[in-house]
């Protein structure tokens, strides 16, 4: 994979969908690492996925999310 910086990464990454009625995003056990390479995070509707021009990982989100 190349990062928009042109640096290539090599990475094993893996996707889990949940479905819930409704969670609302919460740090209260996240380590500080986390803390400090997470700079925001909330929940995005298929529809705001759609018309985001964010980068999104996996940039195929929407297919999965139709499975």
């Amino acid at each position: 994979m190349k990062l928009p910086d042109g640096e290539s990464v090599i990475a094993d990454e893996r996707y889990f969908i949940v479905r819930m009625d409704k969670v609302a995003p919460d740090q209260a056990a996240w380590s500080a690492l986390e803390m400090e390479v997470m700079k925001q995070h909330r929940w995005w509707t298929p529809e705001e996925l759609a018309q985001t021009d964010e980068i999104v990982f996996p940039e195929n989100l929407l297919e999965i999310l139709k499975t």
